[in-house]
């Protein structure tokens, strides 16, 4: 799965996600509005991001358009 987050803190200025996302079952051909709980892991570790991804909340699912689905795998 790859997401573009957008942060509350700055409309519109979203970035690639590649972690994933701790609760949620993603399923492909969809567009999803989530709400997430970040759990800053602090510097210590690493081999992994900085944050950890908790679902909140599933705001929207929404069917995406053939346009806007990624191609698929041979």
């Amino acid at each position: 799965m790859i997401a573009t987050l957008n942060s509350t803190r700055k409309p519109n200025d979203g970035f690639f996600f590649y972690d994933g996302i701790k609760g949620f079952d993603y399923e492909p051909g969809y567009i999803w509005t989530l709400k997430v709980r970040l759990e800053d892991r602090g510097t210590e570790i690493q081999d992994v991001g900085r944050y950890a991804y908790h679902l909140v909340e599933v705001i929207s699912k929404e069917t995406a358009s053939v346009d806007e689905k990624p191609p698929r795998k041979p």
